[in-house]
């Protein structure tokens, strides 16, 4: 089962001694049951973090984090003591983000949990969500919130660890060079799972093969004794084998994987697919729609077939997978269907939604919403008019397209023959689906972060 807890106690001195601070106000005894970095979450017995970042400064909130509840603050400079109650720890290191990821890795260290690592281009947090549903037939299991998975909340996630669970499942992401390698030596994984090294982030790359070498980290921090899980149809990820100390798994579609798998069928309540692994043969289904939810629920049943669990209990772990809002959520409208993928985007994650929304049940047409896609770089126009040209090959009829690579989107559809109009604002674009969409059309809304393309699923929903 999973829970919600937060660490095991650590008193006011263990916390100086962990992140490498000194703790400068308050009683070394007393403790904190929790840690954060948000002073609007603050509960009762926190550790407050503060953060000092581009818009707000999280030492400015100490004494309302202490008012809210915490009990102690990690800061990085002087802060006025007087406003805060006597038994008010404050413990001052280097740098607040230091301490955080020290305090981190000092803290995993003391427990015997089992570590899950997960990252990939594309596909990680659904890979770690069917991890976690699966790892429950185990044992109590903690993961990563949300999609947490960067220098800050790997940490958090790490913090949130109890002595009882017997797993994390912690994913990692980066968009930077050398980002993964500390990620990875603070969780101590015993598995990595790597899902695909893809376009993402290659605005800070020199190729999708050094992409790849970073995602890697994951795989070659691993002991002997522990064991890597990595996409098997992607040469990138094939040539980083010598480099990995553990034995491997290769998981895919393809022949030469250990694991294979085959997809049966999708539908609005999600995929059926086969699982080929050793002597075993067995249907599964994932409750998300998209051939490429089969291959992330199989590294999930690969790591459960390695502790042994049998194929009953593989699917009862599936079962109770789902994903967070805004990914690959399939919603009834009218006669067809609105896919809200709109978490985050990137051109093979568009790609992969664009197949998944033309195998929905019905033969209304495909539309696809799009929002521009960041940290392409140099290549940023090129893989928009990819994605418009691949939006027209899967069948999509007409694109409605945002943001700077709107023009870029909709001069590839056009050119693959589909109707692609750019717009302005996201309420235009939802005024224009409203007025043009069909009863039975299959709608897909899907773009990067920063287009926030959930405000056209709202709009469309309202």
């Amino acid at each position: 089962m999973e829970r919600k807890c937060g660490m095991k106690p650590l008193s006011f001195a263990q916390l100086a001694g962990l992140s490498g601070g000194s703790l400068v106000h308050g009683p070394a005894e007393r403790t904190a049951t929790r840690t954060t970095t948000d002073s609007r979450q603050i509960l009762p017995g926190d550790l407050f973090v503060a953060l000092p970042g581009e818009h707000f400064d999280g030492h400015a909130f100490v004494a309302e984090a202490a008012r809210k509840g915490a009990v102690a603050a990690l800061v990085e400079r002087d802060i006025p003591l007087g406003e805060l109650p006597a038994g008010f720890g404050v413990v001052r290191v280097p740098s607040s983000l230091g301490g955080l990821q020290a305090l981190a890795a000092a803290y995993r260290a003391t427990l015997p949990v089992r570590a899950v690592a997960v990252t990939g281009s594309n596909g990680k947090t659904s890979t770690k969500e069917f991890i976690a549903a699966v790892l429950t037939r185990c044992g109590t299991v903690r993961k990563t919130a949300g999609n947490l998975n960067n220098h800050i909340g790997v940490p958090l996630t790490l913090l949130q660890i109890e002595p009882g669970d017997a797993w994390a499942v912690v994913e990692m992401g980066m968009n930077h060079p050398g980002e993964l390698r500390p990620l990875a030596a603070m969780t101590r994984p015993e598995a990595g799972v790597i899902t695909s090294a893809g376009w993402a982030h290659i605005e800070h790359f020199a190729s999708r093969e050094a992409i790849a070498e970073e995602k890697g980290e994951v795989a070659f921090c691993l002991p002997e004794s522990g064991r890597a899980y990595l996409q098997g149809d992607n040469p990138r990820l094939r040539a980083l084998r010598p480099r990995i100390a553990a034995p491997v798994c290769w998981v895919g579609s393809g022949p030469d994987n250990d694991v294979r798998v085959e997809l049966s069928g999708i539908d609005a309540s999600g995929t059926r697919f086969r699982l080929s692994a050793g002597a075993l043969r067995e249907e599964f289904f994932v409750p998300v729609p998209g051939a490429h939810m089969a291959e992330n629920a199989a590294f999930a049943l690969a790591i459960g077939l390695d502790l042994g669990l049998d194929a009953s209990a593989l699917r009862e772990g599936l079962a109770g997978a789902s994903l967070p809002k805004g990914r690959l959520a399939v919603k009834p409208r009218a006669a067809g269907w609105l896919l809200d993928d709109t978490y985050n985007a990137n051109p093979d994650s568009m790609a992969a939604a664009f197949r998944t929304l033309m195998a929905l049940p019905g033969g209304g047409r495909g539309v696809a919403l799009l929002g521009s896609m960041g940290e392409l770089g140099a290549r940023a126009e090129e893989l928009h008019r990819w994605v418009g040209e691949e939006a027209a090959r899967c069948g999509i009829t007409w694109v409605l397209a945002l943001g700077p690579g709107a023009p870029w989107l909709v001069e590839g559809a056009r050119k693959g023959g589909a109707r692609a109009d750019v717009y302005s604002s996201h309420e235009e674009l939802a005024a224009a689906c409203r007025a043009g969409a069909q009863p039975d059309d299959r709608i897909l809304a899907k773009g990067s972060r920063s287009q926030s393309m959930e405000r056209v699923t709202a709009l469309l929903e309202n």
